[in-house]
């Protein structure tokens, strides 16, 4: 099990949902990142919201995109265009 597939299962056990109901609407409105809700701790039970809130939809929030240059944007484009081109065959 990779790390998004774990995030995924948690959310949908912490929703209340069996594992092969569709759950992304679900996680995609959850609430538990704000964690207390009025007078009362939200349906998830996390006082000071969700670790996993971030995370949730497949993204790190941690992880900063490294800007790539015009010869490494050429490079990738190579390769990807090479990789079809191979695939096709």
């Amino acid at each position: 099990m990779t790390k998004g597939e774990a995030i995924k299962a948690f959310c949908r056990k912490c929703q209340g949902l069996d594992s092969e109901r569709s759950s992304l609407d679900a996680v995609r409105d959850c609430t538990a990142k704000w964690g207390k809700q009025g007078d009362k701790l939200d349906a998830h039970n996390f006082p000071n919201g969700c670790p996993l809130w971030p995370f949730r939809l497949g993204k790190n929030p941690n992880r900063i995109a490294k800007p790539m240059t015009d010869e490494q944007r050429a490079a990738v484009a190579d390769r990807l265009r090479a990789g079809k081109e191979a695939k096709a065959k």
